[in-house]
């Protein structure tokens, strides 16, 4: 009688470590992708969620206003506005986001600070053709930060932007933009 002794050759246990190690590394560099994705993802809805709050802000603000005017001031711009009861809300765009103040007087009441992603570039304007004329927050990609996005705009061509987001709301009392 013949006994048959199955084994393993050296060759089939190296062929199945090397398709081990394979898939093992095939999943850390999935898994890698899918974690910097996940990220990305939770980066643009927390901007998504801060630009949404600033917005509810802004147009609950216009809502009290009787006059705004775009105070271009040196190092920051943005909006004045005057409300009804004589408070005045500024937005201003500092370095930092956008910083909201209620003032009385000379006196600060309140102060909050929208910060905006390193992207982000902020434009207050207002639309002179249409009536109420409504108060335009424009915000927008840095040049560099949009060429990366799209290879083909040329990044000396700041006027051919489009923005990323705008914010508009009108003035509702009879005092207009001046």
């Amino acid at each position: 009688m013949r006994r048959s002794l199955r084994g393993v050759s050296l060759i089939e246990v190296l062929t199945a470590i090397v398709v081990v190690s394979v898939a093992i590394s095939l999943i850390s560099v999935s898994w890698h992708l899918l974690s910097r994705v996940h990220r990305r993802a939770d980066q643009n809805i927390q901007e998504t969620r801060l630009v949404e709050r600033l917005a509810l802000r802004f147009r609950m603000d216009m809502r009290e206003t009787v006059s705004a005017r775009v105070a271009d001031v040196a190092p920051a711009r943005g909006w004045d506005l005057q409300c009804v009861d004589g408070r005045v809300i500024e937005y201003r765009h500092e370095p930092g986001g956008i910083a909201r103040r209620v003032k009385r007087g000379d006196q600060i009441e309140h102060r909050d600070l929208y910060r905006l992603p390193n992207w982000a570039d902020v434009r207050f304007t207002s639309a002179e053709d249409s009536s109420p004329k409504p108060c335009v927050v424009s915000f927008y990609r840095h040049p560099t930060e949009q060429a990366k996005l799209d290879a083909t705009s040329p990044v000396e061509n700041l006027s051919a932007r489009q923005p990323w987001l705008i914010v508009t709301s009108p003035v509702t009392h009879e005092s207009e933009v001046p």
